[in-house]
């Protein structure tokens, strides 16, 4: 951030975090240790009815080092937001903060992805852009990672080499319609 202030640079940040075997280093491996967590409600549903891939799985559905995974991941996060603010490039900046598919987490009492509920295919999309996106834009339509490139290269005003597949949705965004 620093070497590239002055000029329009692009940095990916990949998070592999939160993810199984739901490891994470000190001190957020421990910080929520003590919390008491509940079983979804999904995770009560009886038996009876389940397709085949819908079965229940056994396990410790434990939230507290997931907990910790995502803690770490938003003070890391804070971090490169405090750089930005810092050399007055925040206002400038467009940050985007995705994942590539969600997690059960004990719902339907299941542990990872892979099934067609919900909680699996569900990805946060949150979008810092200022003068473009305003604060609380919320999307309900239903998009995918292919829309984003289309969409984020038409919201800077830049042309794509037409052959991408997705759609751009720049509208949505910036006008919530």
């Amino acid at each position: 951030i620093e070497t590239n202030k002055e000029k329009s640079f692009c940095y990916m940040v990949s998070i592999p975090d939160p993810h199984g075997p739901d490891t994470v280093r000190a001190p957020y491996d421990t910080m929520y240790a003590e919390q008491t967590y509940r079983q979804p409600a999904s995770a009560k549903k009886p038996d009876e009815g389940l397709p085949s891939w819908g079965t229940k799985q056994q396990g410790n559905f434990n939230m507290s080092k997931y907990y910790g995974m995502v803690r770490c991941i938003d003070d890391n996060l804070g971090k490169i937001i405090d750089a930005l603010r810092e050399r007055a490039i925040l206002q400038r900046t467009i940050i985007v903060f995705t994942s590539d598919h969600g997690d059960l987490r004990g719902e339907h009492h299941r542990h990872n992805k892979g099934v067609p509920y919900e909680a699996s295919t569900r990805v946060p999309f949150l979008m810092h852009f200022p003068g473009k996106v305003n604060a609380g834009t919320v999307i309900n339509e239903a998009l995918t990672s292919v829309d984003f490139l289309p969409t984020i290269m038409s919201m800077m005003g830049q042309k794509t080499a037409g052959r991408e597949e997705g759609r751009d949705v720049s509208t949505l965004f910036t006008t919530g319609k």
